[in-house]
């Protein structure tokens, strides 16, 4: 199991590293998104079980799917965890 930290980052578009318009998070740790994959599911503590729908290398950021994440129970300093590496991509 891989733990993630979210970036704690605010602008327009994101409020303590999620994004406000989709489900999506900054990760804090850039290197480790090379170990991401999409079709990976991670656990959020409040937003439970997502899969990892898209990737987004130069901002460090990651889209799952379902609704939008709720910052304030999802956001920095939080974490996920990667419960399952997708193993076919």
């Amino acid at each position: 199991m891989l733990r993630i930290s979210i970036k704690d980052f605010t602008d327009t578009n994101w409020d303590r590293g999620i994004y406000r318009r989709e489900a999506a998070f900054i990760m804090l740790d850039p290197g480790i998104l090379s170990t991401l994959k999409v079709g990976d599911l991670v656990h959020f503590p409040q937003s439970g079980e997502r899969r990892i729908i898209r990737i987004w290398q130069e901002g460090s950021a990651v889209w799952v799917d379902g609704p939008p994440l709720n910052s304030n129970l999802d956001g920095a300093p939080g974490t996920i965890e990667r419960l399952y590496k997708n193993p076919i991509v």
